[in-house]
């Protein structure tokens, strides 16, 4: 399954293309019990064309986040957007601490989108902010 879709800031570049790599068992792809509780699966996808480096990462404003290892923060409008390390994945959340919304993360049905990289997840973290790909979705953090 693949998705395509344009954001904003990428309609320049032409459309951006999410391809579906592997479909995992949530034991097999392995985040924390606490994380998306609710996810039976790990959909793990790649963005085409990859257009992030992880130079780029930091030069398009991306920081370290110094509370969690392998985790990296970007202010998008009221969103703290995250994109982190869980057991070998990469998984995009997003928290909103101005407005005390519920923290979510990107899934689709009972999975949790996953993806190889940083670079990937900063990638589709900006495509899917603040109204994701179809039919991907911003599901519960918890």
């Amino acid at each position: 399954m693949n998705f395509v879709a344009k954001s904003e800031a990428q309609q320049h570049r032409g459309p951006i293309s999410l391809q579906t790599l592997d479909v995992r068992d949530r034991a097999a792809c392995g985040p924390s019990d606490h994380v998306a509780p609710w996810a039976k699966a790990c959909l793990l996808v790649q963005p085409s064309p990859m257009t992030e480096s992880y130079a780029g990462l930091f030069e398009t404003g991306w920081k370290p986040n110094p509370g969690r290892a392998d985790s990296y923060s970007l202010y998008l409008g009221e969103a703290l957007i995250f994109v982190s390390l869980e057991e070998g994945v990469w998984m995009v959340e997003a928290s909103f601490p101005e407005i005390r919304k519920a923290p979510v993360v990107l899934g689709l049905g009972c999975s949790l989108v996953v993806t190889g990289s940083p670079q990937a997840a900063a990638q589709i973290a900006k495509l899917c902010f603040p109204a994701p790909v179809s039919p991907l979705q911003w599901l519960p953090y918890w």
